[in-house]
């Protein structure tokens, strides 16, 4: 009987902390959108976000749909996906259009309507 109890009162410590964990995890799936041109004031679910929605990604955070990056540039650990452990680098059009031309002078000509 104690055997039974002391396991019983485990179990239930168990998935308190399973519930606390999950709720954090839920927390940790919000971001920051701008929609229609306007910064919301409120945090999305990812599960919420409607194409067009621009993403505000801050250091640390898991990118949390297919994008372009619009401004600025990250590091992405894309191990998960790609099995290559190495951060790559994403820029955004206007830094990868330079990138390209710096890559290719003199070997083909390269603007927008190549990259997209």
């Amino acid at each position: 009987m104690i055997v039974t109890l002391v396991g019983t009162i485990n179990d239930w410590q168990k998935e308190k902390q399973f519930i606390k964990l999950n709720a954090q995890n839920e927390d940790a799936k919000l971001v920051r959108v701008k929609r229609n041109g306007v910064l919301s004031e409120k945090n999305y679910k990812i599960a919420d976000l409607l194409v067009g929605d621009l993403v505000i990604i801050e250091r640390g955070m898991i990118i949390p749909a297919d994008g372009v990056v619009i401004s600025g540039f990250a590091k992405c650990d894309e191990s998960s996906v790609t099995g290559e452990s190495d951060r790559l680098k994403k820029l955004a059009l206007e830094g990868c259009i330079k990138e390209k031309k710096e890559y290719t002078k003199g070997k083909a000509a390269i603007d927008e309507s190549t990259v997209k």
